[in-house]
């Protein structure tokens, strides 16, 4: 049973995941709350869906009724493996699987919200992650930083699967977006920009922790010097978890070579149209886009969090694939646009050896089968638990 909070996380995060699984001999359920892509992602995945509504935030009444409706599907279905993704269904979905006695309780860790929390929010979200960590049987991490964090807060010690990531990454990012330079112009058409513009794409929430103040401020710098630079902010924002301050809305919203688009699917175009991604994130574990991004063989700005090295740097930090600045420096991010820009062909050079490491590293079918790998081992110490035998 793979268990989220939301269903975007099932049909994003985990794409394939389930399907994989079904193929290698395991019947497969996904939990999460309810969505309008159910009936696409059952039928990409070939495996049923549960739907059982889950609150992202403090909500005590909610989250007592998610945990009764959580211990009634798994006494219905009774399965061998609960695997649980994102803080919320980490919490209650091992809860419920120690209640229900689950035989292999799993949970990935692919980052902290704690670690941009003060006060007493950070003293309650510490203790549900160390509450979701004794209710496991073993965790996992989807970074090796990540794991390091974990142990120094005293929360568990998470094991890592193959190089690190929730999922690997898709091989069609590997391969042009666009068949061919038309349909790449058609494209940037769509999105209201121009060939000869230097887009700056972000993808990801438009939060505070994601690190789009400082990045608007950056650009703002920038455009002194680079005309023909556009800010292209690609998601959603969430004003009630983790709000922009007022400044920054109205910036975004009158700079007129600041574009801002709801968060989209086609992540690959985007890419494909973008001459710099920026990922100026506060915290994480491995990120998704990062990946995606050095994939598709995209000049990449980071901030230097170490799931962003992990990246970027791998085993030689001397020498890193992409241009790395300190978490929050306004002025290094600006200073790292400008090197980019600057100068493009030694930029691409270095984004495309750092493209042949992502693909040894990172690809989705190893990690998934190392995924498979590790639930094998993990019913083979399970007394009484069934462990299929590959396909």
């Amino acid at each position: 049973m793979r268990m989220t909070t939301a269903m975007l996380s099932l049909d994003r995060l985990l794409e394939g995941q389930m399907k994989a699984a079904a193929e290698a001999g395991f019947d497969v359920v996904m939990v999460s709350a309810d969505g309008p892509k159910r009936p696409a992602l059952v039928e990409r995945e070939g495996c049923p869906h549960v739907a059982v509504a889950m609150e992202r935030g403090l909500s005590p009444v909610h989250d007592l009724i998610s945990l009764i409706r959580l211990v009634g599907v798994l006494r219905r279905h009774r399965p061998d493996i609960v695997h649980t993704h994102t803080p919320k269904a980490g919490l209650l979905g091992m809860m419920a699987s120690r209640l229900c006695r689950v035989p292999v309780r799993l949970h990935t860790y692919g980052g902290l919200r704690l670690e941009t929390m003060a006060g007493w929010k950070r003293h309650l979200m510490l203790a549900t992650e160390r509450t979701t960590a004794r209710c496991a049987t073993r965790t996992l991490s989807n970074s090796h930083s990540l794991s390091l964090r974990l142990e120094e807060l005293k929360i568990c010690h998470a094991r890592v699967v193959g190089a690190g990531s929730t999922n690997g990454v898709a091989p069609h990012f590997f391969e042009p977006p666009f068949r061919n330079e038309a349909a790449r112009l058609e494209f940037i058409n769509s999105l209201g920009l121009k060939a000869t513009d230097e887009v700056i794409l972000f993808l990801g929430r438009l939060v505070r922790d994601k690190g789009i103040e400082e990045l608007t401020e950056a650009f703002a710098q920038l455009r002194a010097k680079h005309q023909e630079a556009v800010l292209l902010l690609v998601g959603n924002y969430e004003q009630d978890l983790d709000p922009l301050s007022p400044r920054v809305l109205e910036h975004i919203r009158n700079h007129p070579r600041v574009h801002t688009l709801p968060w989209s699917e086609q992540v690959h175009e985007l890419l494909g149209v973008a001459t710099v991604l920026a990922h100026p994130t506060h915290r994480e574990g491995l990120p998704n886009v990062v990946l995606q991004a050095a994939a598709a063989g995209l000049p990449i700005v980071c901030s230097d969090i170490p799931a962003n090295l992990e990246i970027v740097h791998h085993h030689a930090p001397d020498s890193a694939q992409a241009e790395v600045f300190r978490v929050q420096h306004q002025e290094e991010l600006a200073a790292a646009l400008d090197t980019v820009l600057s100068n493009l062909p030694a930029a691409r050079q270095r984004a495309r050896q750092l493209r042949e490491s992502i693909r040894r590293r990172f690809g989705r079918a190893a990690i998934q089968g190392q995924l498979i790998d590790l639930y094998r081992q993990e019913l083979a110490t399970a007394s009484g638990s069934r462990v299929p035998e590959p396909s």
